[in-house]
């Protein structure tokens, strides 16, 4: 049961943090844009996947050993997806400004 509480939470810490990078950084290559994705993809994805996993956890308590191995893995998890949803969302921003660079 151990392995599938990790996996529900590590993907969820991977599609919140993936979908709230590619929402800031797919109108326009600004700067801050980056930075904002980044920074709410990884925090949003970590209290994300931490939440899916204390929803499986018995009410005896939880053990600080295991949040805290837990915590670094979704944060991790959570630091990959949103640099993927950075540059996927860069990418498909750089693909609309260059169409519309050929259309003029």
């Amino acid at each position: 049961m151990a392995a599938f509480e990790s996996t529900v939470s590590q993907l969820s810490a991977v599609g919140v943090s993936l979908a709230v990078a590619y929402f800031f950084n797919r109108n326009d290559l600004k700067f801050w844009r980056v930075i904002a994705g980044l920074l709410l993809g990884v925090t949003l994805g970590s209290l994300t996947g931490l939440f899916a996993w204390a929803l499986f956890q018995e009410k005896g308590g939880i053990d600080s050993l295991q949040l805290a191995t837990n915590f670094a893995q979704v944060f991790l998890f959570s630091i990959i997806a949103s640099l993927a949803g950075i540059y996927f969302g860069r990418k498909n921003s750089m693909r609309q400004n260059s169409m519309q660079g050929e259309e003029k």
